[in-house]
């Protein structure tokens, strides 16, 4: 028995934890454009009481397009920072080998212990030699 697991199953482990934060990140992201939007209408109106804008709809137009434009670029951000996160795992971590190391002593023993009770059992292999 093995205290970690082989780098291949943890990359897949660490991979679909990952892939996870894709759909609340780019729902965070409509989230937050939507509130943007609002903000901005209720600034113009919050404006247009103070003094008359002649072009309120041109103003509004202009940064709801905007906005909608920055929400592009951050989806394209958001898919670009998973898409890193998921080609790049570091597997040697500091953290990682510390624990390793320390539970090295740990592992050995259980690696032993495995190797006698298997050997104390009956071996049910046959062995073939070829002439």
């Amino acid at each position: 028995m093995c205290i970690f697991p082989p780098d291949a199953a943890f990359k897949a482990c660490v991979i679909s934890q990952i892939e996870l934060l894709r759909k609340p990140s780019l729902v965070c992201v409509e989230s937050v454009t939507y509130e943007l939007q609002d903000i901005v209408r209720d600034c113009i109106q919050t404006i247009q009481t103070f003094t008359p804008i002649k072009c309120e709809e041109f103003y509004t137009k202009l940064t709801l397009d905007y906005v909608v434009e920055c929400k592009k670029r951050c989806k394209a951000c958001v898919e670009h920072l998973i898409r890193v996160e998921k080609a790049y795992l570091n597997t040697n971590n500091d953290d990682f080998m510390k624990l390793y190391k320390e539970s090295g002593g740990m592992a050995a023993k259980i690696a032993a212990q495995e190797s006698t009770s298997s050997s104390d059992k009956p071996n049910d292999t046959i062995s073939h030699t070829d002439n």
